[in-house]
This record gives C-alpha cells, sequence and structure tokens, in this order.
C-alpha cells in the first residue's frame, strides 16, 4: 500500500504535531496550541506552507459536514468505512457538498487561513476519529482502513 496523502504539495509541513501525553517535554510543547494567551493540547496535525496547496481525501468516504466557524475557518467532515472520520478544519475554497462521495486523492479544498496559529498563511488541521474516538493522524498513514483499531 502507498502513503495516504493529505496535500499534493511538496513545500508543506508540520507547524504542530498532535499532542500526547505520552510524548517527551520537548515534543509536548510542540504540540501545544496558543489562543488569546491559552494553552490547549493540539487535537490533531497542523500543516501549513507559504504556498497555497489542494488538500486531498484521505480515503474513501461521504462528506457528512462542511461548515465554517470563526476561528477554525472551513470546515469538512468524511465518513469512511470502518467508524473512521477525518476532519479537515482551516481549509478555504470547498466546493463539495455534504452527500458528496470522494475517493481517496480527491481534492476537497485548498488550504486557508487559521485563526489558531499564525506561522503561515496557508494551513490544514487534521484530525482523525475511531468509534468516536481521537487518535493521532500519523498512525492512519500506513494502514488500511479496515485494520485501525
Amino acid at each position: 500500500m502507498t502513503q495516504r496523502r493529505l496535500f499534493t504539495s511538496e513545500s508543506v509541513t508540520i507547524s504542530k504535531y498532535y499532542y500526547h501525553s505520552k510524548d517527551d517535554n520537548e515534543r509536548q510543547t510542540k504540540s501545544l496550541i496558543k489562543y488569546q494567551n491559552i494553552y490547549m493540547p493540539n487535537t490533531g496535525i497542523l500543516y501549513s506552507s507559504d504556498e497555497q496547496f489542494n488538500v486531498v481525501a484521505i480515503s474513501d468516504g461521504t462528506i457528512t459536514s462542511v461548515k465554517e466557524d470563526e476561528i477554525l475557518g472551513y470546515i469538512v467532515e468524511i465518513e469512511h468505512q470502518n467508524n473512521l472520520v477525518s476532519i479537515y478544519q482551516s481549509v478555504s475554497n470547498v466546493t463539495l457538498e455534504e452527500g458528496t462521495v470522494v475517493k481517496q486523492g480527491d481534492v476537497i479544498a485548498t488550504s486557508g487561513p487559521n485563526s489558531l496559529e499564525n506561522e503561515k498563511d496557508n494551513c490544514l488541521h487534521f484530525e482523525v476519529y475511531k468509534d468516536g474516538t481521537l487518535l493521532n493522524p500519523e498512525s492512519i498513514y500506513n494502514i488500511e482502513i479496515e485494520n485501525i483499531k
């Protein structure tokens, strides 16, 4: 299996990692988000770039929600097989609607601004849930969806 991708650009980097309580102090510090002088653990991974980039579906699924949030920007939620849900936050140029079936690699949006972290103007904050439980997104990139536990 090839590694799943979330974007089509090679210039995208990780700005904030997923916060895990078992990580060392340095990694935990790099996984905190500051907003209005409040620090909170990052519940996903924040990707960013100096240039706008296409955001693609991590796996086949159905778009279950498209909404706009004043802090997080546009949010797209996709339900996949095996009770897996992927959430794409801080995106722009969303042209797909709720109920749209997408295939792995389909463009669903472009990167957008993020009010939580302003390192770069082009961001994607990505979260993954399995059976309603938050997962580290990095844990699913190289395995088949049906094998995610």
